[in-house]
């Protein structure tokens, strides 16, 4: 059987120990590098995705503002043209009274007025005066002549608000005033209430008849005009490099859409992409509930290929339409590559370091184990001469040749083996003593015969069987026996 090299043997276990635990922590921490890049990229993406929805929603938001604006400022333009508008009437109407009030009967009166007011127009052909008696009478309709002398007391807005009561009770109450209520554009009046408008009328009190003269316009004035005016505003925002704004009114036609002129003014609502999503009915839904976020898939303005967007939607009741914009996920992963590349390059690094070190440190504990192993050998050749002397000289090894305690302890074992030996030695030479001195001194004849015959016999023997020494007894027992025997 070949021998094994202690030494050899402690700095293979030592080392293969090591070695499996160091390619354990390996593992582990390459696995947990790994984790870390994965999570890390996941999270960074994340945050990618919140970032690009927060900059959509607030490019939606910032434009919404620029509109808000607008149309703010036409409601204040309106505002100021009604009011102007109803006081020249009232104007003319006191002036035809104070020329005619001692000339002709209130009735005539009455019927120039109402000559004078009936046929003028204003705001392009949209603005008229209309006249209303307290109890709800329609004095004077230009619009709605045969509609003249019914009452409209009960009249109500689209939403169900009483108007000409609400006229009565203004003028009641401070003789003059703003009203507002919704009512539909003429050539829209089959659309849904969503595509009413607000409508601003001012009326003042002519005192002479009780009479409500007012007129009014709708709170953004021309409203053709005014979306065109905002289309233009929605067609010339641009953001980042691809960003730009679509826009459709709340029929489903298409109002703006940049990358694809041929389908503007084209009525979209049943368009669908190339996953069969109604893109258009799903984003009217998002405007009409308040306006949010939403996805969807587009063509690519590179290749044509359908890609997820994210947008945001904003809906602009007032005007019947809502605006959007959205981002390819594409130009997402694009922009995160980078970051994504960071990450790598990071984990890597740290990776390297990581192994590194464990060389390092596999390189320190192999020199250790070596060095520990050279003197465990050393110790071990010393003893095992130690052995060989104590052996072959019979005396004990001395404890303090080597600095093992595993060996000192083995040592131990052997002086305290070796002491018992040497007094089993003691006690049988004392026994032994004392036997060959009873032995010879017996004064009875003794033999010790074994299967070669006599070996040993005391001097009473010799004298006994008539010898004159031992030697001449040491012989088989026939050599000693007398030729006969007695039975």
């Amino acid at each position: 059987m070949k021998n094994i090299s202690i030494k050899k043997q402690f700095i293979f276990i030592i080392g293969l120990a090591f070695l499996v635990q160091l390619i354990i922590l390996v593992a582990f921490l390459l696995f947990s590098q790994y984790q870390y890049y994965k999570d890390s990229t996941k999270l960074a993406y994340r945050q990618e995705v919140k970032n690009t929805r927060e900059k959509v929603r607030r490019e939606v938001e910032q434009l919404y503002s620029i509109i808000d604006y607008e149309i703010e400022k036409k409601k204040q333009d309106v505002k100021i043209q009604v009011r102007r508008r109803v006081y020249e009437a009232y104007d003319i109407a006191w002036s035809i009274f104070n020329r005619y009030k001692n000339k002709k009967s209130l009735h005539e009166i009455k019927n120039l007025i109402i000559t004078a007011l009936r046929d003028i127009r204003f705001f392009n052909g949209r603005g008229y005066y209309f006249i209303d008696s307290l109890d709800g009478e329609v004095i004077m309709y230009p619009v709605r002549p045969s509609e003249e002398g019914k009452s409209y007391i009960n009249i109500t807005d689209v939403e169900g608000k009483p108007v000409i009561k609400t006229f009565i009770n203004v003028v009641k109450n401070s003789y003059e005033g703003y009203v507002r209520y919704k009512t539909f554009i003429p050539e829209n009046r089959s659309v849904s209430t969503k595509a009413s408008y607000n409508k601003i009328s001012f009326v003042k009190l002519f005192e002479p008849f009780n009479w409500i003269i007012g007129t009014g316009d709708y709170a953004y004035g021309n409203i053709k005009e005014l979306k065109e005016s905002i289309i233009n505003i929605i067609d010339s925002r641009r953001y980042g490099k691809n960003g730009y704004f679509f826009a459709y009114d709340y029929s489903g036609k298409c109002l703006n859409l940049p990358p694809d002129r041929d389908k503007e003014q084209t009525n979209m609502i049943n368009y669908t992409n190339s996953r069969g999503t109604p893109v258009i009915k799903n984003a009217l839904e998002v405007a009409r509930n308040g306006g949010g976020f939403m996805t969807w898939y587009y063509k690519s303005l590179s290749d044509n290929k359908s890609i997820k967007k994210i947008g945001y939607i904003q809906g602009i009741d007032e005007l019947g339409m809502f605006y959007g914009t959205g981002v390819y996920v594409d130009e997402i992963s694009s922009s995160f590559k980078k970051l994504q590349e960071e990450y790598k390059n990071i984990t890597f690094s740290n990776s390297l370091i990581i192994l590194f070190t464990l060389l390092i440190a596999y390189g320190v504990v192999y020199l250790l184990t070596r060095n520990l192993a050279k003197r465990l050998g050393k110790d071990i050749d010393m003893v095992a001469d130690a052995f060989d002397v104590s052996l072959k000289d019979d005396r004990l090894i001395p404890e303090n040749i080597t600095r093992m305690s595993e060996l000192s302890s083995l040592i131990k074992s052997f002086n305290t083996t070796l002491g018992e030996k040497h007094l089993f030695n003691r006690i049988a030479k004392e026994k032994e003593r004392q036997f060959t001195s009873l032995f010879e001194k017996s004064a009875e004849p003794m033999l010790i015969i074994n299967k070669d015959g006599i070996i040993d016999c005391n001097l009473s023997a010799v004298e006994f069987l008539g010898y004159n020494s031992k030697r001449e007894i040491l012989k088989h027992p026939a050599f000693i026996s007398p030729d006969k025997q007695p039975d």
